[in-house]
């Protein structure tokens, strides 16, 4: 399982600041997102290998500044990170071994952040739109409403969510859960999401 730590160690404090520290950094940085119409986002950050595909057969390497197209899988190796502007306004930072879509709004013109198809790995999600991007992973489904979580989906599907802040939706057809900040929550295919407090942040 992954820990919040593999993203940064240390206690909750230091890690709120860091996240801060490099949300700061990274929205500093020039995007080309806006100017990119159709794209799903920008590709800010690419720590040793990184792929991308359109069909999943054939991948090439990612680079930093890299725009990625509605429907391009992003990949991360064994050792490896990346980070993701979303045309929403979003932040994704993926740990080592994670996958996922980015899959355009169910209408054509439409103001909806569209989905974000998470296979597997561990991510960390920062955003304060209201219309960001919902995300589907193998168990789940997350409605995000401006918020700051770090998500794992495991090689069995099991979903965790650890808040941090804001507040995300968990749900599948068996139930639902509200998370806000303190809290973690489980989906497990084809078992009602939980939650339950997080006491161990590191």
């Amino acid at each position: 399982m992954f820990r919040i730590s593999e993203f940064l160690p240390g206690p909750i404090m230091p890690f709120r600041l860091f996240l801060t520290s490099f949300v700061l950094f990274t929205l500093s940085l020039p995007s080309l997102v806006s100017a990119a119409l159709g794209e799903g986002g920008q590709i800010v950050l690419v720590e040793n290998e990184v792929a991308r595909s359109e069909s999943g057969s054939r991948w090439s390497p990612a680079a930093k500044d890299d725009l990625v197209a509605w429907r391009e899988l992003i990949r991360t190796g064994e050792l490896s990170r990346a980070a993701v502007e979303l045309s929403t306004g979003g932040l994704l930072r993926l740990s080592e071994l994670t996958q996922l879509k980015l899959l355009p709004p169910a209408a054509e013109n439409s103001d909806e952040g569209g989905k974000i198809d998470f296979a597997r790995g561990a991510a960390y999600f920062f955003s304060r739109s209201e219309k960001e991007a919902d995300i589907e992973t193998p168990s789940a489904s997350l409605n995000i409403r401006g918020t700051e979580f770090v998500i794992e989906v495991d090689s069995a599907g099991v979903t965790t969510i650890s808040m941090l802040d804001g507040l995300v939706s968990l749900a599948n057809a068996q139930g639902s859960v509200d998370l806000v900040s303190g809290e973690r929550g489980i989906a497990e295919p084809g078992r009602a999401p939980r939650k339950t407090a997080l006491l161990d942040a590191s």
